[in-house]
């Protein structure tokens, strides 16, 4: 998921672009995701050390970019794609276009691919990204050898990863081919939602300003039956209970988070355990 930095209406314009010193100085309220709030402290302390007459005031966000955003008294805050359609058109954010196209500095090839245009809307650019969760797999290279299966590879596909899935699942021994993330009281199955959009489903007409599902896009339809098939055709995927027992039986934590967290996890494993993605 990608996340933007937005200018709020209310800003001075020396804020968003390569800034003419005012002649007093100036406070510049950020939000931000109360998670991430030591690493924009660092980055305030660069900026304010190459413009000294701009200070920047962090102000946490506790739910972060995805939850209610509360506007008041901030100038620039972090937000989700999905939220600058929303704020756009309550007139709360600022066109960015004329402090871009002042800013000789500023290059497009500075950011990632794809990611400048979700915070994009008819044609005028509302954020500007500020970062990237990236979501990777993890595969257990000791299976993979048991097997005699090769490793994932840039060119691995959705057959690849269901062909070894299928070779690799033990559930008698508590080994499956494929696992969500999230917890094991509460998957989250972020991935079947990845899966559609990496096929060319969609979940919403539109990210921006969604106004109905597409759950019947052929596409959608497609992702979300070779997904379920993992659990109910070709059982290669735990259910949420047999998640539970196999991580609370075993040793995995003790592997992946240390003995005290392992400890911890089997007091209580429908409260703490916790997986990512893997095979």
């Amino acid at each position: 998921m990608a996340w933007g930095i937005a200018c709020l209406v209310a800003i001075p314009l020396a804020g968003c672009a390569e800034p003419v010193p005012p002649l007093e100085p100036a406070t510049i309220t950020f939000a931000c995701p109360d998670v991430d709030k030591g690493y924009y402290e660092e980055l305030a302390q660069q900026f304010n050390e190459q413009y000294p007459h701009l200070t920047v005031e962090l102000r946490s966000m506790s739910g972060g970019p995805l939850n209610d955003i509360n506007t008041a008294g901030v100038n620039v805050l972090v937000v989700a794609p999905w939220a600058v359609g929303e704020l756009q058109a309550e007139g709360a954010i600022l066109n960015l276009d004329p402090f871009t196209e002042q800013d000789e500095s500023f290059a497009l090839s500075d950011f990632y691919p794809g990611t400048f245009e979700l915070f994009s809307i008819e044609g005028r650019t509302w954020a500007v990204p500020g970062g990237l969760d990236v979501l990777v797999t993890f595969y257990n290279r000791d299976l993979f050898d048991q097997h005699g299966l090769p490793y994932p590879d840039v060119g691995w596909t959705w057959n690849d990863l269901l062909r070894s899935a299928v070779e690799i699942r033990d559930p008698d021994a508590g080994i499956y081919g494929y696992v969500t993330s999230g917890t094991t009281n509460e998957p989250s199955y972020l991935d079947a939602a990845l899966l559609v959009y990496l096929h060319g489903g969609r979940l919403f007409d539109s990210l921006q300003a969604p106004t109905r599902t597409t759950f019947d896009d052929p596409l959608t339809v497609e992702a979300l039956e070779w997904y379920a098939d993992l659990y109910h055709e070709y059982d290669v995927a735990p259910t949420p209970k047999e998640a539970r027992r196999t991580l609370a039986e075993s040793k995995a934590y003790e592997q992946l988070a240390g003995e005290e967290v392992a400890r911890t996890a089997r007091a209580s494993a429908d409260e703490y355990i916790r997986w990512r993605t893997r095979f």
